[in-house]
């Protein structure tokens, strides 16, 4: 709570102090839990289950909160897990270990029935979903 909320709302209170007119929070998908359907927009009922998830939801009402006091646009972004080139390779990362099992010819373990998901975005795409929500490039 200390690193993603307090952060964060430091972060908001000196961009109001500045005039910022867009704040970009990297938010988390971890905010829905276990989701009963892989059908999920923003909308979808958050159901956080660790600490972290729970910091990102509050977190993101920091920034309900800061459209009245400091009149900033804000978006949050609820990425998925992110997987691509990196200088440090993290095996406790599902991409990176099945890659690396795979490599070495060793077995696969999918825990659960198999109808388990977890959703993906490339870090490129990620970068890009970052920069266009910070230039408001939907507008």
């Amino acid at each position: 709570m200390t690193v993603n909320r307090d952060g964060t709302e430091n972060v908001l209170t000196v961009a109001g102090k500045f005039a910022v007119e867009n704040v970009v929070l990297a938010s988390s998908c971890n905010n829905y839990g276990r989701a009963a359907s892989t059908d999920i927009d923003q909308e979808t009922e958050q159901n956080p289950l660790n600490p972290c998830a729970e910091s990102k939801v509050a977190v993101e009402a920091s920034l309900d909160e800061a459209i009245v006091g400091y009149g900033l646009d804000r978006t949050a972004l609820r990425i998925s897990t992110n997987y691509g080139w990196s200088l440090g390779v993290r095996f406790n990362l599902v991409v990176n270990h099945f890659v690396f099992r795979g490599l070495t010819d060793r077995p696969l373990t999918v825990y659960g029935d198999g109808s388990n998901w977890r959703p993906f975005i490339h870090v490129r795409d990620a970068a890009r979903a970052y920069l266009d929500a910070a230039l408001d490039l939907d507008s």
